[in-house]
């Protein structure tokens, strides 16, 4: 299932990047988009639900910038 390896994470440039220097698996990340309108979230797709939980505790670091994860809430 899908959501089980998701996280969601304000937007912050460079965030795949950042991802795949520390050694996450990144399957995809996509900005999401509401009503045709980009919003200031992306939403994550690790590869296995380990990345994904090791992920929501760690958070994201880009530069000096630290974006709390929220995991997928659907089942």
């Amino acid at each position: 299932m899908e959501a089980d390896r998701q996280v969601f994470v304000k937007f912050v440039d460079g965030i795949k990047e950042a991802l795949q220097q520390e050694d996450y698996a990144v399957e995809n990340a996509l900005r999401i988009i509401i009503k045709q309108e980009e919003t200031k979230k992306i939403k994550i797709i690790l590869l296995d639900r380990k990345n994904r939980d090791i992920l929501v505790k760690t958070d994201v670091h880009v530069d000096t910038t630290t974006t709390c994860t929220h995991a997928s809430q659907l089942q």
